[in-house]
């Protein structure tokens, strides 16, 4: 394997990495032996609710009551906690060596009111009073552009399907959203495995353009350029679709999230003032759509694995066969390229054990869109390569005549 193989595919693993790790939560220390407070995440951004933790490491178990042990300041102001909800003062027990949510959704109203620094104090009873700060921005231009955007018509897109549609149900409303995105994206799809498919039917001609003028990248470019042209293929045409999908896979990741969130309330359009997110059903043929790990998640990544590898064998399929790798000559000036069966190795078995990985750590819904989507790409692909079938035998049969 020579340095340019090892390079390519160091770099595919800590690309992996990366994408794990962006989406789990930073992991902090929790202290031994003591009651403490911690806020996700330390900047909550209008409308979102902050997520506050009460550790109890202790071996004693301690009951609060919200309206008489909690106290909240707003920009160091005391918050009148009756008047932004009645539903907010009840008892509360903390179990010995227990990590338990204290659970401020029915406060919503103060946190979308306005940015401000806000001030938590827990009065534990057997260990004194506890606090903690945390700050609720005002949402920039960037989150506000993607939220309005991208966010809002996922979430109401589904808010509208699991009220009108599905009976509350969030599986069949994921089941429906794929279909409509995989159809609104079919035509772009197509193109792009087209495209694909084009392309590797080149590589002899690039190959001999790299060859030719290995000593002249200008024109090794243009001759490129002009090959692209003659055939009408385009080298990005392939990363439409990619580029299409990955914000809504991202937002379809923070919606199926907090789908049941109270502050959703806040991204409704007017026909579903009504819609309340709370009475959502997370379950799905008697699996929690918004859990992720567990054994389900492992035969979810398995089945997405086959599929996606499945579906990598038919686009391969569809290439026409690679030439024979030419022996590299000592001093040969030829730029250096990724081998394509180097690629083709890695699109049939690191890209699925990629999106298998992936499967382990994101919500089991999220799981469930994509591989109903990998469906609709396999059906898609079979289409394709029977069209490119019967291209072949066109031209077979115009050859003989």
């Amino acid at each position: 394997m020579n340095a340019l193989k090892i390079i390519n595919i160091a770099l595919l693993s800590l690309l992996i990495v990366l994408f794990i790790n962006l989406f789990q939560p930073k992991q902090t220390t929790i202290p031994t032996n003591e009651i403490s407070i911690a806020v996700t995440p330390n900047n909550v951004t209008i409308p979102s609710i902050p997520k506050v933790t009460v550790h109890n490491t202790t071996s004693d178990a301690f009951v609060i009551n919200t309206c008489n042990d909690i106290r909240l300041t707003q920009n160091s102001q005391p918050v009148k906690i009756e008047t932004f909800s009645t539903d907010f003062c009840r008892d509360v027990e903390f179990g010995a060596n227990s990590h338990t949510e204290l659970a401020l959704s029915s406060l919503h109203k103060l946190f979308a009111s306005k940015p401000a620094n806000y001030i938590l104090l827990l009065d534990t009873h057997t260990a004194g009073e506890r606090n903690i700060s945390f700050q609720v921005e005002a949402p920039g231009f960037f989150r506000n552009f993607l939220r309005t955007l991208i966010y809002n018509p996922i979430y109401n897109l589904f808010a509208g399907l699991i009220a009108f549609v599905t009976d509350y149900s969030l599986g069949w409303a994921i089941v429906i959203v794929t279909v409509i995105i995989r159809l609104i994206l079919l035509y772009p799809q197509h193109r792009m495995l087209e495209n694909t498919r084009k392309m590797a039917s080149l590589n002899p001609k690039i190959r001999a353009i790299q060859k030719e003028y290995a000593d002249d990248r200008a024109t090794q470019g243009m001759k490129m350029m002009e090959l692209y042209k003659q055939e009408k293929v385009s080298p990005m045409g392939s990363c439409l679709p990619l580029l299409i999908q990955f914000p809504i896979l991202i937002a379809l990741y923070w919606v199926i999230m907090g789908i049941t969130d109270i502050s959703n309330i806040y991204h409704r359009y007017d026909f579903l003032a009504a819609f309340n997110p709370t009475e959502i059903n997370t379950f799905f043929f008697g699996q929690n759509l918004l859990q992720s790990g567990g054994v389900v998640a492992f035969v979810l990544a398995g089945i997405l694995m086959l599929t996606q590898f499945l579906q990598s064998y038919l686009s391969i399929k569809a290439q026409p066969p690679l030439p024979k790798e030419e022996p590299k000559k000592d001093g040969d000036p030829a730029m250096p390229t990724l081998d394509p069966r180097v690629m083709q190795k890695m699109t049939l078995y690191v890209f699925p054990f990629m999106i298998g990985v992936s499967a382990l750590f994101f919500p089991i819904g999220l799981g469930l869109y994509w591989w109903i989507g990998l469906l609709f790409m396999i059906v898609q692909q079979i289409f394709v390569n029977a069209q490119a079938e019967k291209q072949k035998q066109k031209g077979e049969i115009v050859t003989r005549k």
